[in-house]
């Protein structure tokens, strides 16, 4: 399938910036556009209406009298006449619409059924705009309902704001007509106008300085990435001496960064232990084959000339190297599966831990017969009884008998003991007075494939492929134990083996030899056997 194609990072992430900082923009602009629009409006509805409302209130409250000192308009003319009623009552309405016509305002008196009483323009101001006639019903709408109405409306010469307002008798007070007063709403159309402008001409310089600052911005943040690209690259081709930068900023590159540069430097071990593996894999092999090639063929030739005792001790070495490829394949796929499913190798149940102790002593006496071998068994913790694959559990205590006996010379101690830990846990170790390991191979030996000394471990063909101790770790680890190691180069080594274990304390029945130490329980040799 093929996949859409996507801008390069840093521009994914300067377009998201972008993206995000335009609509916050054109959030803002359309607030500030609507609450500045709303307030210029409001503005011009209010100076509309309170410049007409002083005239109107006094011409609905009728000329007043005459002062002392002779000022004033003179007295109504008397009401006898109906027809000069009229005129004088027309006169007043003309002069109204004349007072409230200015330059940029035009007034005009309607009747409640549109009827035109006066008009400001034709009397004396001519403005600059000229207010358009509404329909009858709308001057009737007004005049019903007695209160005044605010309308926008659109000409040949712009948006007109006009202001609907009743005219009530000065006697009866009722509506008697509509005063229509009109302005022009050109100044706050171009206001508005030039504030789009403005905001747009800010989103746009805006959007464009964000581009321009990110760009060497996101060069210099995505620098170490490329960086690791280039390393990954060279690392793929094969160099893996090769690490990453990184950077001095305490941030998440950096800590990329230092991921980055632990995991080729684990991929580095791995790599170099498998090479290891490899090589000593191909000569243990190697060995067992090549001795087993040779018994063949000198059983072939009929070098053992019919001696039974001649062939019969090259048969033995054939199947002393058979058997040694034997553990090397089983070790190799214990390790397998422990790799594949821990859980599934185990056959859970209740270990003895006593008899079980007695039984490896035994074994590895016949294994050992050059070595003193010693249970130290704390009488407190005869009866502990813990919980685990009893034979899974044998065989990391003979690997770790196995391990002690390579590292100790003959006439040396190996101690198998067996302690409480707590009240609910039960201590089992392994202690010899062999070599011991250096303080810099400690961390190491339960890396697969490791041997502290390779000299010593090829020595009589003894060692194996340095799998022991991590087949004894995959196995305290699939039980949810704990291992730890303590050596001391010259010394010796302990392996300690911590379980969750019960049982009741015994009475003491060994002899101590100090007061808080576990008495030495020596099992007496075997005759050897010839």
């Amino acid at each position: 399938m093929i996949r859409g194609w996507l801008p390069p990072l840093r521009w994914r992430f300067i377009l998201v910036a972008v993206g995000v900082l335009a609509v916050v923009l054109a959030v803002f602009s359309v607030v500030l556009y609507v609450n500045l629009r709303s307030s210029l409006t409001e503005a011009a509805e209010d100076g509309l209406r309170f410049s007409a409302q002083p005239v109107i209130a006094e011409w609905e409250d009728g000329p007043s009298p005459p002062g002392g000192d002779g000022t004033g308009p003179p007295p109504p003319e008397p009401r006898d006449d109906p027809t000069a009623s009229d005129e004088r009552e027309q006169r007043e309405l003309v002069d109204l619409a004349r007072r409230l016509t200015t330059l940029d305002t035009a007034a005009r008196i309607v009747s409640t059924d549109g009827t035109l009483l006066g008009d400001g323009v034709e009397s004396g101001e001519e403005p600059s705009i000229v207010v358009p006639r509404l329909e009858a019903a709308t001057y009737g709408d007004v005049a019903a309902a007695g209160e005044a109405r605010m309308i926008q409306m659109e000409s040949d010469d712009g948006t007109l704001l006009v202001n609907l307002i009743p005219l009530h008798d000065r006697d009866s007070g009722e509506v008697i007509a509509v005063v229509e007063i009109g302005t022009s709403f050109e100044s706050v159309d171009l206001a508005l106008g030039r504030l789009r402008l403005v905001l747009l001409a800010g989103m746009a310089i805006a959007l464009a300085a964000v581009v321009l600052l990110m760009l060497p911005l996101m060069r210099g943040v995505l620098r170490p990435l490329r960086q690791m690209a280039t390393t990954s690259q060279a690392i793929a081709a094969g160099d893996l001496d090769r690490r990453v930068q990184v950077p001095p900023a305490n941030d998440e590159l950096t800590e990329l960064a230092h991921s980055f540069n632990h995991m080729v430097g684990r991929l580095d071990t791995m790599l170099a232990t498998q090479r290891r593996f490899l090589a000593d894999a191909s000569h243990e092999l190697r060995s067992p084959l090549t001795a087993l090639g040779g018994g063949v063929e000198m059983l072939l030739l009929g070098a053992d000339r019919e001696d039974p005792a001649a062939r019969a001790r090259l048969l033995r070495l054939m199947n002393g190297e058979i058997a040694r490829m034997g553990r090397l394949v089983d070790e190799l796929m214990d390790l397998i599966r422990f790799d594949t499913n821990p859980q599934a190798t185990l056959h859970a149940g209740a270990i003895q831990l006593r008899p079980l102790i007695e039984q490896i002593v035994e074994e590895v006496r016949l294994l050992a017969p050059d070595h003193r071998i010693v249970a130290a068994i704390d009488p407190d913790a005869a009866s502990l009884i813990a919980s685990g694959d009893a034979d899974r559990l044998r065989q990391a205590v003979l690997n770790l008998c196995t391990n002690a006996r390579a590292a100790t010379a003959p006439g040396g101690t190996i101690t198998i003991g067996l302690r409480r830990d707590g009240a609910a846990s039960a201590r089992l170790t392994v202690a010899d007075t062999g070599t011991g390991i250096s303080a810099e191979d400690l961390p190491r030996v339960w890396n697969r494939f490791y041997r502290a000394d390779v000299s010593r471990t090829r020595a009589g063909g003894q060692g194996g492929l340095g799998l022991g101790l991590a087949i004894v770790r995959a196995i305290v680890d699939a039980h949810g134990w704990a291992v730890s190691i303590d050596s001391e180069a010259g010394v010796g080594t302990t392996v300690s083996v911590t379980m969750p274990a019960t049982g009741a304390a015994s009475p003491a029945t060994a002899t101590w030899e100090s007061p808080g130490r576990p008495a030495l329980l020596p099992i007496p040799s075997r005759p050897a056997s010839h």
